[in-house]
């Protein structure tokens, strides 16, 4: 993916601008080839839903690889902050559109998808890290084992008389064990 493209996506954090932020992220689900959770008739539909500046972010997008208009990707989403800005300090809400609910529930239901995809993901790695941890003790285990094995293989203790690691078949271990 383009790197200005990528970019424009830390423009609209999830705190500030979560609606915008969400819309983002389906767009680059929806332009990424290696994931396919985002069909190009739901993009189409939620970028109608939200307005012009959508509908060209949309098709920029759409023909990023045909000619590189990445810079104007970016200017256009740095007006859409800037929207989105001014919006917000008079109205309190990122879009001001009779949509308004209908747009909130299509993102919303894209959001509640990619939170359990993240939840999902860190869980897997969480097991992961927990099967690691267990084939770690396993071979920490193991390695333990071996080495007492070559250590009673090669040296004997006394613990009777206090003496410890004494090499087997040494004179002094003939003698004590007498």
């Amino acid at each position: 993916m383009n790197p200005i493209v990528k970019k424009s996506k830390i423009l609209f954090p999830k705190s500030n601008f979560p609606i915008h932020h969400t819309f983002m992220e389906v767009l680059f689900r929806y332009y990424s080839t290696d994931t396919t959770d985002v069909s190009s008739s739901d993009i189409g539909k939620l970028s109608l839903l939200m307005g012009k500046e959508f509908i060209c972010l949309l098709y920029l997008v759409e023909h990023l690889d045909e000619n590189d208009n990445s810079n104007e990707f970016f200017s256009l989403c740095l007006k859409m902050k800037v929207n989105a800005k001014k919006l917000k300090a008079t109205n309190g809400a990122e879009l001001i559109t009779d949509e308004l609910p209908k747009i909130t529930e299509a993102i919303e239901i894209y959001s509640v998808a990619f939170e359990q995809e993240k939840l999902a993901l860190l869980q897997e790695a969480e097991r992961l890290k927990s099967v690691e941890r267990a084939e770690l003790a396993k071979r920490v285990q193991e390695n333990f084992r071996l080495q007492e094995a070559k250590y009673l293989k090669t040296f004997c203790d006394f613990p009777e008389f206090g003496i410890n690691r004494i090499k087997i078949g040494s004179h002094a271990a003939k003698i004590l064990k007498r």
